[in-house]
């Protein structure tokens, strides 16, 4: 893995819009530094804070809006991608 970041997924398979959800990603060498616009989760979807609990994973708090779109959704942590990593549901 070396020094790169790196997103493996989340803790959760899937997340329903309108609502609040924690996720707790997954992956190698996240900095101490996250803030919020650091970690994207795509379309409708927006992480309220972040909270470092190793370099291996981190703790999101997320507000998935009521009009998001259905389907799988990508992490992204400063531009590091894990594709369809999980789903948001109606």
């Amino acid at each position: 893995i070396g020094g790169d970041v790196s997103v493996f997924g989340t803790d959760a398979f899937s997340v329903k819009s309108g609502a609040s959800a924690k996720l707790r990603i997954l992956g190698a060498n996240f900095p101490a530094d996250l803030k919020p616009a650091d970690v994207v989760l795509g379309a409708g979807i927006t992480v309220k804070n972040v909270a470092r609990a190793s370099g291996s994973q981190i703790d999101v708090e997320a507000e998935i809006a009521p009009n998001a779109i259905p389907g799988p959704r990508d992490i992204v942590v400063r531009r590091v991608v894990a594709p369809a990593a999980f789903t948001v549901y109606d």
